[in-house]
């Protein structure tokens, strides 16, 4: 028996409960509930600027440059 099964060995096997009061929720609507930065509409691009502005305009390009080393070589330098 596995730890798995240790634990939830009850409740594994049940079958998955839908409402009968209530319309099966798409995947689409239920994606929408998980996504609260949506409403930061521009966040991203505010703070690439202010990053931009206090490390220079390319740092995006030195940070990918620094991880396709790291990648490469698992060298951290």
């Amino acid at each position: 028996m596995t730890d798995v099964y240790k634990i939830y060995g009850d409740i594994i096997d049940l079958p998955n409960h839908r409402s009968e009061k209530r319309p099966h929720m798409s995947m689409s609507d239920r994606a929408a509930q998980f996504a609260p930065f949506a409403a930061l509409r521009g966040y991203d691009e505010q703070i690439d600027s202010s990053t931009a502005g206090v490390l220079g305009a390319d740092y995006r390009n030195d940070l990918f440059a620094d991880e396709d080393n790291y990648i490469e070589t698992g060298d951290v330098d």
